[in-house]
């Protein structure tokens, strides 16, 4: 839990200063890892820094499978 909350917390810092080419490799891996809130947060981060570098249909992919994820809790 401390870890992943650590990791977290790197991302979103990673994210704020730009470094999104950097981040990426590690937010795909997070993806696939963790707990489903953990999996979430990662998505969450992974989709803006896709777009920023030029990966706008890996972003809307993405997007689109969170969401689906997510519709069963609602």
């Amino acid at each position: 839990m401390g870890r992943t909350l650590l990791n977290l917390a790197r991302f979103e810092y990673q994210i704020h200063l730009g470094e999104f080419t950097a981040v990426i490799p590690e937010l795909e891996a997070a993806t696939n890892e963790g707990d489903a809130a953990y999996r979430l947060n990662c998505a969450c981060l992974l989709v803006p820094a896709l777009a920023a570098v030029g990966r706008e249909l890996d972003a809307i992919a993405l997007a689109n499978a969170s969401r689906r994820t997510l519709q069963p809790l609602a």
